[in-house]
């Protein structure tokens, strides 16, 4: 696994491989373009689980926008880092204002949580029979801190 900090927002890093698990620092919708590049170049075809926990719900709209052409389901943690708004309220906004359908997405209580749902749903034998085949936790520093404590 990769240990190297992901210190700056654009940043990508692979921290595991079966499943595939990639990491981006990602504030906003310049990151998520950066990164879509990335993950279309070095995963062609891959259709990613996200986990979503952001700090402000105006630049929720551009990261998934930017990144929805590799995103399959979206797991939303409830709490989100700092005073960020509430995960349910950003799981309404996809749902309603991002025309994601309600087959792709999904509430848990934390980060920790998202990752570990989304790491039981992506083996072939699943009972969940999730689309996507490897996992992408984008998100400032805290997030992927969160989600890094929570990987095997």
């Amino acid at each position: 696994m990769d240990s190297a900090p992901l210190p700056l927002p654009g940043f990508v890093a692979t921290w595991g491989s079966d499943p595939l698990v990639v990491a981006a620092r990602v504030d906003g919708p310049a990151d998520a373009a950066a990164v879509l590049d990335r993950l279309r170049a070095e995963h062609p075809g891959t259709g990613f689980v996200t986990v979503v926990s952001v700090a402000d719900a105006g630049a929720l709209a551009g990261i998934l926008d930017g990144l929805a052409p590799v995103l399959a389901e979206r797991v939303f943690a409830m709490h989100t880092p700092g005073s960020g708004p509430d995960g349910h309220d950003l799981a309404t906004a996809a749902l309603e204002v991002h025309g994601v359908g309600q087959d792709f997405v999904f509430e848990v209580a934390t980060v920790a949580d998202a990752v570990g749902l989304a790491l039981r749903a992506l083996p072939p034998d699943a009972d969940l029979r999730w689309e996507g085949t490897a996992l992408l936790v984008p998100g400032s520093a805290d997030v992927l801190a969160q989600a890094r404590r929570a990987l095997p």
